[in-house]
């Protein structure tokens, strides 16, 4: 007769998972009654399930690095537009072909930054 392994138990980071995923909803569901906009809450789940690690220090870590790198993505993603509309490029693929461009020094800038 085989023994039957026995499951480990549901630990603390499992938990912690579930509760940010469901606080995430939450926010989502109280954004869509609200005028703010919707949005998409699967992004915003899969950062908070990124963001949590094994210990505090490499949580604050990596949230803090994550918010230098949005914050840097935003600042050249205002710059990216406001070229656009001064230089006047409107051709789709010229467009993305610059995106694609300009995510090398806002990817280096966080490297560099980290």
């Amino acid at each position: 007769m085989t023994a039957r392994k026995i499951l480990p138990p549901i630990g603390a980071r499992i938990i912690k998972s579930s509760a940010a995923v469901a606080l995430c909803m939450m926010v989502y569901y109280i954004r869509t009654h609200l005028p703010v906009g919707n949005g998409i809450p699967f992004y915003s789940a899969l950062a908070a399930l990124w963001c949590l690690q094994p210990s505090s220090d490499t949580a604050k870590h990596n949230a803090g690095q994550r918010s230098i790198g949005t914050f840097i993505g935003a600042l050249y993603g205002l710059i990216f537009i406001l070229l656009l509309r001064i230089i006047g490029i409107t051709e789709a693929m010229r467009v993305y072909l610059l995106a694609s461009l300009m995510i090398i020094p806002v990817i280096y800038l966080t490297v560099v930054l980290d």
